[in-house]
């Protein structure tokens, strides 16, 4: 199994947990293994919207994670979060997700 494959099967275990503070501290787990140029990085994003009130709760609820880069803060309205959104068929925000490297949504939710 090669590395990129195992750092997303780690990640699926983490979903298994049924409390999802849990689950996401798992997940950060994960994210914070010391990276590897060959290694497929998968990363927790943000998925907001300027004027969006949940969405100011979720960035202010994931601030810390932001602030230290274990969460991407991204606009949907910016070209890379309408690709992320199309390709992944978001439908509504605020969105939490992991992504693999290249942009494939690992599993989503509403909130974590």
């Amino acid at each position: 199994m090669s590395k990129d494959r195992k750092l997303v099967t780690k990640i699926q275990h983490c979903l298994s947990a049924e409390d999802d503070k849990v689950a996401f501290a798992c997940i950060k787990d994960v994210i914070r293994i010391p990276k590897e140029e060959s290694v497929c990085q998968p990363k927790v994003v943000l998925l907001t919207q300027g004027g969006c009130g949940p969405c100011s709760e979720e960035r202010e609820r994931f601030a810390h994670d932001i602030e230290t880069g274990l969460v991407q803060l991204v606009d949907i309205d910016s070209p890379y979060g309408r690709t992320i959104a199309e390709r992944n068929q978001v439908d509504s925000i605020p969105a939490i997700m992991i992504l693999d490297c290249e942009d494939n949504i690992i599993e989503t939710e509403g909130s974590v």
